[in-house]
């Protein structure tokens, strides 16, 4: 569980469940409309469980330079595996996808969108991250 906590970076889903908040509240007032309660839960969840699944995979894939930079976390320090870490990260991503769709249809496409650029990203083959430091 310690490990699981670890790799999900809790004090970073904070920023993505605010931003939800205030972009929901603006929507609200622009259009004149209450706030969907049940939809604005799903989108919470959602907006943190991609932000966990980013966090996830990042570690995954920089599993060889945390070994020698970040050696504290989880993976460098042998309290989980790149296996079970990197299954950890796609069942966050389903949360937020499965979240997202009982959000709203557009909200679903954002969170698949941004999902997908966070894995073209870190993940090979393209591993776009190589090319931006």
């Amino acid at each position: 569980m310690r490990a699981a906590i670890a790799l999900l970076r809790p004090f970073t889903l904070l920023a993505p469940v605010v931003g939800t908040l205030c972009a929901a509240g603006v929507a609200a007032a622009a259009l004149d409309r209450p706030w969907a309660t049940a939809s604005l839960l799903f989108a919470c969840l959602s907006a943190a469980a991609a932000t966990g699944a980013s966090n996830v995979w990042n570690q995954v894939f920089d599993a060889d330079i945390d070994r020698r930079n970040k050696p504290h976390r989880p993976i460098p320090s042998g309290l989980v595996g790149v296996s079970a870490a990197k299954s950890y990260g796609h069942a966050l991503a389903l949360l937020a996808l499965v979240a997202g769709y009982f959000a709203s249809p557009s909200f679903l496409a954002c969170v698949a969108v941004g999902l997908l650029g966070t894995w073209i990203y870190s993940a090979p083959p393209l591993r776009t991250k190589r090319s931006t430091y």
